[in-house]
Parts: structure tokens; C-alpha cells; sequence
């Protein structure tokens, strides 16, 4: 398998793993903890993991001043991008804030080619389009409802994730990919702590074997597609990897029918087809250019 390859598998499993934590998190929830609480502990036990694994390898977490300011300031766009959504479903849809969310590719892309001075690529802008217009279709988005605070959170943000990807992406190219990730997760953890503590919002008062299983699972998968979403930003390319992760709300539909008993509509299923094609093409079209 090439390089671009592996990079396109690491990337599939970020989106895999990241809707596993999505399907999990309503199951916590009903078991005893919430939102701030989940984004909080997932962030502080990668951090615990990361240390005990360079304490068993022998591994530096040591980084220039830069490094470490530049890992600081993608991890905490990624926190400021996963708490509004989080945010953004007390006034809106989870569908419709998902929805505002997967602007994120587009955005990457613009930011991206404003960076390089470039004009934007006419097939990958067309494919993000119809990514998002297959989105609209497979979150089955309900528009009566468009709470200004809960659209404002949820445009948020996408802003901090896609902050996040071309952070990463453009800035810590020279950094091992487990030392700079450890330290985007510390930014992520010490902001998420904060925000949990001021609010007064921390509980674990999980009742059952079974609760605590579902926590373990969420934690483990989070501390996975944290770590893959990185390398897989690094191995792709900020552009490709937004392109990719629109993949991630088609996995959580079909986790949800599996794990959450839902059902899907055909408008729904024609949407999902729509995101796949898109990824399909792009990519195709990606690999053609490299070719060239």
C-alpha cells in the first residue's frame, strides 16, 4: 500500500472511531454523566495514556517553544470546535447542528488556498458541494427549527475544526506525530477542565457495570481517532482529509441503526450514496493530479 493509501486508511478509521464516540455519547449520557463531563475525561485520559507510553518507550515529549505554542493552539481550536457543537444541540437539531458543522471542508479548503495564494481546484470544490448537499440529505435535517444562538454555535464550530485541520496540518509537519498530538490533547484537556469546572457540570455518577463499559468504550475509541485524525491530517493533506471525514455522518447513520435501532428514510440512504460518490470522485481526482 503507497504512503497516500495507508494515509486515506488512517483517515477512514479517524472517521470511524469518531462516530463511535457520537453513537456512544447518547448511551453515556442516559447511564449517569454528560456532555462537558465525556469531552473532559476523553481528553485528560489520552494525555494519562500518552505520558504512561512515553514513560514505557523511553519517548521525549520535549518541543521547541513554537511547536508546543503551535500543538497548544490546534488542540484548543479543536476543543472550541467540539464544545460548541456540543453547545449548539441545547437550541438546534443534532442534525442541523452536524449539518452546520460539515461546512468545515469547505472552509479548510478556503483557508488553505488562501494560504498557498492559489485558486481553488475546481473538482474538489464541486465534490465538497455535493458532499454537503448529500449531508443535508442523510442527517435528514428538519429547517422549522433555527435557533440564531444554536446556528451561531454550531458555525462556530466548524470555523474551530476546520481551525483545527489546517493548524495541525500546515504547522507541525517536523513534530512526531504522538508528541505534538500529546500536546494538542493537554490544550484540550486543561481548556475542557476549565469550561466543565467553571459550569459546575462534572458527574460520573454511573450506576452500572454497563455504564461504565459504554465510558470505557467512548474513551478508548475518542483516544484512537484523536491520535489517527492527526496523522491522518499529516499523511493526506488538510484538503483531502476534510474531503474524507465527510464519510463520518454516513458511519454514524449506520452505527445508529445497528447500536440505536433508528431507521432511515430513502431520501436519507440517496443522501449517503451522494457523500460516497463525492469522496470517490475527489479522491479519484486527487490521485490524478499527483500522477501528472
Amino acid at each position: 500500500m503507497t504512503a497516500k493509501g495507508r494515509g486515506v486508511s488512517v483517515v477512514l478509521a479517524a472517521a470511524f472511531l469518531i462516530s463511535l464516540t457520537n453513537v456512544l455519547a447518547p448511551i453515556l449520557y442516559d447511564n449517569g454523566s454528560n456532555a462537558l463531563t465525556y469531552l473532559t475525561l476523553r481528553f485528560v485520559f489520552f494525555v494519562a495514556v500518552c505520558r504512561l507510553w512515553f514513560r514505557l518507550r523511553g519517548i521525549s515529549s520535549d518541543v521547541t517553544p513554537r511547536q508546543r505554542l503551535n500543538a497548544y493552539g490546534a488542540g484548543g481550536a479543536y476543543v472550541v470546535g467540539a464544545g460548541c457543537l456540543l453547545s449548539s444541540f441545547a437550541y438546534i437539531p443534532v442534525s442541523m447542528a452536524v449539518l452546520i458543522l460539515y461546512l468545515f471542508p469547505l472552509l479548510t479548503m478556503i483557508a488553505t488556498n488562501a494560504l498557498d495564494r492559489r485558486p481553488p481546484n475546481a473538482t474538489e470544490a464541486l465534490c465538497l458541494l455535493a458532499a454537503f448537499m448529500g449531508l443535508a440529505l442523510a442527517l435528514g435535517v428538519n429547517f422549522e427549527t433555527l435557533h440564531p444562538l444554536g446556528l451561531g454555535l454550531a458555525g462556530l464550530g466548524a470555523i474551530g475544526i476546520a481551525a483545527f485541520v489546517v493548524w495541525s496540518g500546515r504547522s507541525l509537519q517536523d513534530v512526531d506525530s504522538t508528541v505534538s498530538t500529546y500536546h494538542m490533547a493537554v490544550s484540550g484537556a486543561v481548556l475542557a477542565t476549565v469550561a466543565t469546572l467553571a459550569s459546575d457540570s462534572f458527574t460520573m455518577d454511573i450506576p452500572s457495570l454497563y455504564g461504565w463499559l459504554v465510558f470505557t468504550a467512548a474513551v478508548l475509541s475518542f483516544a484512537a481517532a484523536f491520535f489517527a485524525m492527526f496523522s491522518g491530517v499529516r499523511l493526506v493533506g488538510p484538503v483531502r482529509f476534510g474531503m474524507l471525514m465527510n464519510t463520518e455522518p454516513v458511519i454514524t447513520i449506520a452505527l445508529s441503526l445497528m447500536l440505536l435501532g433508528e431507521s432511515l428514510t430513502v431520501l436519507q440512504y440517496a443522501g449517503a450514496a451522494l457523500i460516497i460518490g463525492a469522496v470517490v470522485v475527489a479522491q479519484r481526482a486527487a490521485g490524478a493530479v499527483e500522477k501528472a
